[in-house]
């Protein structure tokens, strides 16, 4: 569902693995609204940081695939 083009995705730091990917989806579908459950769920090893240590969420964005 999108809405004004925007889809709701996550990104993890860390390993990859089907139980963590059904604990994330258990804690969204428990404490957030409908609309704003991650689409998808991308696992990375590291997160990347800013000078100040913030995660660096333009790279993020960056790295998705342009769509319509």
């Amino acid at each position: 569902c999108r809405l004004f083009g925007v889809v709701p995705i996550a990104f993890v730091g860390g390993p990859d693995s089907e139980e963590l990917r059904i604990a994330i989806d258990q804690v969204c579908n428990e404490r957030l609204s409908r609309f704003k459950r991650p689409r998808h769920v991308h696992f990375k090893p590291e997160l990347p940081k800013a000078a100040i240590g913030k995660i660096a969420k333009h790279l993020l964005r960056n790295e998705l695939p342009e769509t319509d």
